[in-house]
């Protein structure tokens, strides 16, 4: 099964993306942490250290609703992406704005991203199904190394993990 692991998360106030992940905290404000934290990480809100640099950002959201409202609109990222990223960056505290790069303009430029990773994925998948077959691996052997390289993250997952705001339908 697929699961979100911690991301070191000793200090709640140098990663509260980690804690989250680590603690499950499904209460109103360990969401709301988690929203506000990926709202800094991925730059769209105004850095709660210097709001100067960025004076054109909305501030940080104060509700979950804001919160929320504010990722739904404009953190069209791909989760897997996200992840994957996150844990190859080893900085605690994460600076705002690191994951910046993640962002797409728009949710159809991210809807576009997916499908034509899926598309090629789809091609990859059924060559290293034939290999994979032929090297003797059985059926879950080979969906567990095909669904290690999707950029499709389960919406299930998603919705139980508190990244339900990034959720977008693709197809």
């Amino acid at each position: 099964m697929l699961c979100i692991k911690s991301m070191d998360a000793e200090n709640d106030i140098d990663d509260p993306v980690g804690a989250y992940f680590a603690r499950r905290d499904d209460s109103d404000d360990g969401l709301l942490k988690l929203w506000q934290a990926l709202c800094l990480e991925f730059g769209l809100a105004q850095n709660h250290d210097d709001p100067t640099t960025n004076p054109n950002l909305p501030p940080l959201p104060l509700s979950k609703t804001k919160a929320r409202e504010l990722l739904s609109t404009r953190a069209h990222v791909n989760i897997v992406d996200y992840l994957n990223a996150r844990a190859a960056l080893n900085i605690s505290p994460v600076p705002w704005g690191a994951f910046k790069h993640l962002v797409h303009p728009s949710r159809g430029a991210l809807v576009a991203y997916i499908r034509k990773s899926s598309k090629r994925e789809s091609r990859r998948r059924q060559h290293l199904c034939r290999r994979l077959r032929g090297r003797g691996m059985n059926k879950e052997e080979i969906e567990e190394v095909i669904l290690s390289g999707s950029k499709m993250f389960p919406r299930e997952l998603a919705k139980s993990e508190g990244l339900q705001p990034l959720l977008c339908q693709v197809f």
